[in-house]
């Protein structure tokens, strides 16, 4: 039986016949300082002949104070005043009886089965809110992941698949870095800025003769033959999250094998590929993007010693007025054009010297 507390002016001696476990006495002026015992009581019977006057309101008062989640309280209606059953069920009473007492004892037995009824449907309703949380869960982060799969299709090239994948992993909260790798190409990318420390990127390189999922402290490691993704923060604290991501991010591992294939578009050379020619256009490539900075540097020379001359003193040149006003428009006008040409250098120099790169790889 449960914990059951009392309530009135005197305890009530018939109480000590019945099988009653647990029964504690607080006498009504005496509550203060006895309140632990009505926060550990499970049923709470109150006894309305206690008060002098008011006794159904001053009770309801009293139960409001102190009423505490699947408690049961027990009115003993006061012979004295008019008290009737709706109204103590109005008050908020579980239960209201006369001081006779089987009818108490019975009510302590309707209560304890009571409370326990309350404490069942109490853990039912939390187990049915944690399923509906989970399954509400379990369809966001669904959705997400085929959205992820859908968009995965559509990539063009390793970028666009990192993105996608690494905004999945933010949405979930997830700080990951991962290597895209094929037979000759590798592309690592990172959420943090696409920055990925050394051993990051060993432990990425290492993913590919490794297991399909490594655990180091709350980092896992998921590994496919052209894809590492290393996940640094993982819910380790959460069983349930971390067994439905472990499930999610390899499923997303081994969708993403054939889209690898395509953006890195590694084809096998042709038997009769010319190498001799790749040679060549290596060589000219090179070639050309010297000869362009050699006529950058002499052109920026032949510009720079003109502006040196018309800077010089213009009275030894024996210049009227009108010429001087002429040179110094002249020499306005080549600072402009200089500045403009600095720009368009640098923008030439830059291009060529990604072409020269790219062709090199070949």
């Amino acid at each position: 039986m449960h914990n059951i507390c009392y309530i009135g002016s005197s305890y009530p001696n018939y109480l000590n016949k019945f099988p009653i476990d647990a029964l504690y006495f607080v006498h009504l002026d005496h509550i203060e300082p006895m309140e632990h015992i009505l926060e550990i009581a499970n049923i709470i019977i109150l006894d309305g002949n206690s008060f002098s006057e008011n006794s159904l309101s001053k009770a309801s008062s009293l139960r409001s104070q102190h009423h505490l989640p699947n408690q049961v309280w027990v009115y003993i209606i006061n012979d004295k005043a008019n008290e009737t059953i709706e109204k103590c069920y109005t008050e908020g009473f579980d239960n209201a009886v006369s001081l006779v007492s089987h009818e108490v004892f019975h009510a302590i037995l309707r209560s304890d089965v009571l409370f326990e009824q309350r404490k069942q449907s109490q853990e039912q309703l939390i187990i049915a809110q944690h399923t509906a949380r989970t399954a509400l869960m379990n369809n966001s982060e669904l959705g997400s992941l085929i959205q992820l799969l859908t968009d995965i299709i559509k990539v063009k090239n390793p970028a666009s698949l990192a993105f996608a994948l690494i905004h999945w992993f933010k949405q979930h909260g997830l700080s990951v870095c991962l290597q895209l790798r094929g037979h000759k190409k590798r592309y690592e990318f990172s959420s943090n800025d696409n920055i990925i420390r050394p051993i990051e990127s060993e432990l990425l390189s290492k993913g590919e003769s490794g297991e399909r999922i490594v655990t180091i402290g709350k980092r896992y490691l998921f590994n496919e033959n052209h894809l590492s993704i290393l996940v640094k923060n993982m819910p380790t604290d959460n069983p349930e999250l971390i067994g439905r991501l472990k499930d999610h991010i390899a499923t997303i591992c081994h969708s993403c094998e054939s889209a690898i294939d395509n953006v890195l578009n590694e084809k096998p050379q042709p038997e009769n590929l010319n190498t001799e020619n790749i040679s060549q256009i290596k060589s000219s490539i090179s070639d050309l993007n010297q000869e362009v900075f050699d006529y950058i540097i002499s052109v920026r020379g032949r510009l720079g010693k003109l502006m040196k001359i018309m800077h010089a003193d213009f009275g030894s040149l024996e210049l009227t007025e009108e010429h001087q006003e002429i040179l110094r428009s002249v020499i306005s006008e080549y600072s402009s054009n200089m500045e403009e040409i600095d720009e368009m250098n640098f923008d030439i120099e830059t291009k060529i010297t990604r072409f020269e790169q790219n062709i090199q790889k070949f």
